[in-house]
This record gives structure tokens, C-alpha cells and sequence, in this order.
């Protein structure tokens, strides 16, 4: 700034010259003669006047390079505050991705610990194993054939309600991200219908449960097809759980066709979460003549299930999601609802 007020000194030096001329000219034209006629110069006017005009001058000069002055240092401080706001978004930004990274390490980190637990917990099966395998070849064979049912074949619970059934739905959607459904039967069962506890609390939780990826179908007889024309069934299932969950359905013979299934294989409810486990209820499985005895089934398959039912759901679900037009599925909207007739 120093530099600035110098350079403005200089150049307006002139103003506190042009001061002093003009307080030299108003002092002479405040002059008088004297008796003789000659023009007597007032010396402490003209050199009064001279300094105010000096001192107005250079005052101006001081004033204008304090003006200049400043705008430059307002025009450095603009700049370098936008330099500042730059560097602010840089840092946050790269404080972000640090975080991000190490959100993403916690993660790693986590899955690893579940691994080890998981390892620590299998290794107290080590033993056991070893002596049931032994070094005897036969045994070894027999203990496999075995192992190889139990792992590659489902598990089944018997003598189980669909209350059983429901709350081993809810165990499986508390840590769900892809949801698959299926229900075999009546579309009225999924909502017109009224259902117990158990159902209401899992659809509930089906509902509201944060899990973005749901899908649903429905497969139905020709008879059953007759519920699709009934508003206030279709409204009721919309409202139970047509709205949160896309839902299609497909005619129960255009589903055996495609997955080859066995007609005397019947599906039911089941539901595969993200792809891994798959639960499946079979109603009427035992023919039990005690009513205080559920005559359920419920079944239990993995990934890798060589079992016709995970085949089934697995294929039917691909082919919704990866269509090749083999088999037409329609989907259940609201607008297809709205426009049915009043009963």
C-alpha cells in the first residue's frame, strides 16, 4: 500500500501546485495600492493562501491514494477469499472420501470378523469330524454320502404351523436387501382374507421394512383368475401389500411349463432372500387326525441346492428379471385396479 500512496503522491503533486498558484492569484487580487499608486503585495495573505492551497491539495492527493489503496486491497482480499473457498470445498471433499474409505474398511473389517467367528465356530466341529471320517476308506465314504445330504440337500421342520412359518419370514427379512416371493393359490389370502398375528405383523414389517430390491409372484389356476375381477379383493390386497411389493402374476400352467417342475410339486408361499435361503411352507404336508398337532412342513434350501424347488423359484425369478418371453408375467398397478367395476 505504501507503494501505492507514493505513486499517487507523485502523480497528484500537481493538485497542491495548482493549490498554491491559486491562493498566489486570490491573494494578489486582495491586494491594495498604497499612496503612491503601486500595488502593495500582502505577504501574510498570499503566503496563507498558499498554504491552505498547498495543504487542500496534498490532503486530496492523500485522500484519493487512501481511496486507491483500499480498492486494491478489497480487490486482494475478494480474491483471496474465493482462494479460501476453493481450498474449504477441496478439503471437505477429501475429507468425504476419507470417510467414505474408511466407512468402507469398517465394513471389510466387520465381514472379516464375522469370517473368523465363523472359522473359531467350525473348528469346534474339527475333531468330532476328523474321528468320524478316520482313515478306513468305507467310513469315509459312508460320512460323506451323509454330509453330502445334510449340505446339498434342503432341511426340513416338521410338524409346523404356518405361525411357525411366519416367524422364520420375519428372522429372515431383519437382515434382507433382495426380497423374492412367491405365493401359489388365491390372491385373496394376500390381504381380503384376514389372517392371524403372525401374518400381520410379517406383512407389516414387509411393508415398511427398508429393503429396496422386492419383488413378488403370484401363480394362479384359471378359477383363481376369477379373483382379479373382484375390486374389493384386489383392493384389499393392494392395500395389505400390493403397493410396497411389485407383484405379477402368471397362470399356474404356463409356470409348470417353465420350470418343468413335477404337477404334483406344489410351491405354496416361499420366499428367497437375497438369493441364498430359501424358505418354503407346505400346508397340508402331514395328514395328522390330532388338531392339536400342526400338519405343516417347512423347508430350508441354499444356494447351491440341487432340490427341484430351488431350481424352480431360481429360474422363474430369472426369467422375470431377464426376460426372454417364454412365459408372460402381468403385473398387478393400481390403475389396473381403479378402473375394475363396483361389485
Amino acid at each position: 500500500m505504501r507503494n501505492v500512496i507514493q505513486e499517487s503522491l507523485l502523480k497528484n503533486l500537481k493538485y497542491a501546485l495548482i493549490g498554491i498558484f491559486l491562493g498566489g492569484l486570490l491573494s494578489i487580487a486582495t491586494t491594495s495600492t498604497n499612496k503612491k499608486g503601486n500595488f502593495q503585495v500582502n505577504y501574510p495573505s498570499l503566503f496563507s493562501f498558499a498554504a491552505a492551497g498547498f495543504i487542500t491539495g496534498f490532503l486530496f492527493s492523500l485522500l484519493q491514494a487512501y481511496e486507491e489503496g483500499l480498492s486494491d486491497r478489497q480487490a486482494k482480499l475478494e480474491d483471496l477469499q474465493a482462494k479460501l473457498q476453493s481450498i474449504e470445498g477441496s478439503i471437505e471433499s477429501k475429507v468425504n472420501s476419507l470417510d467414505t474409505l474408511i466407512t468402507k474398511h469398517d465394513n471389510k473389517l466387520l465381514e472379516n470378523y464375522d469370517i473368523l467367528e465363523r472359522a473359531k465356530n467350525s473348528l469346534n466341529h474339527y475333531s468330532a469330524m476328523q474321528n468320524l471320517l478316520g482313515s478306513n476308506k468305507t467310513e469315509r465314504e459312508l460320512i460323506k454320502s451323509f454330509l453330502d445330504k445334510v449340505v446339498n440337500q434342503p432341511n426340513y421342520i416338521t410338524r409346523s404351523s404356518i405361525v411357525d412359518f411366519y416367524k422364520l419370514l420375519t428372522l429372515g427379512l431383519q437382515k434382507c436387501t433382495v426380497w423374492r416371493g412367491i405365493h401359489q393359490g388365491s390372491i385373496r389370502n394376500l390381504g381380503f382374507t384376514p389372517l392371524d398375528e403372525a401374518g400381520e405383523t410379517y406383512f407389516e414389517i414387509l411393508r415398511n421394512h427398508q429393503i429396496k430390491d422386492k419383488k413378488r409372484i403370484i401363480i394362479l389356476t384359471q378359477d383363481e383368475q376369477e379373483d382379479l375381477k373382484r375390486k374389493d379383493i384386489m383392493q384389499a390386497f393392494w392395500e395389505k401389500t400390493g403397493k410396497d411389493v411389485p407383484s405379477y402374476w402368471i397362470s399356474q400352467e404356463s409356470f409348470y411349463r417353465f420350470t418343468r417342475l413335477a404337477l404334483n410339486v406344489e410351491v405354496h408361499d416361499c420366499a428367497l432372500h437375497n438369493g441364498k435361503v430359501l424358505l418354503h411352507y407346505h400346508p397340508n404336508y402331514h395328514l395328522i387326525s390330532d388338531p392339536n398337532v400342526p400338519e405343516g412342513l417347512i423347508m430350508i434350501d441354499f444356494a447351491g441346492s440341487r432340490s427341484a424347488v430351488w431350481r424352480a423359484v431360481t429360474s422363474i425369478f430369472t426369467e422375470l428379471e431377464n426376460p426372454s418371453h417364454a412365459i408372460r408375467f402381468n403385473q398387478i398397478t393400481k390403475q389396473d385396479i381403479d378402473i375394475l367395476p363396483d361389485d
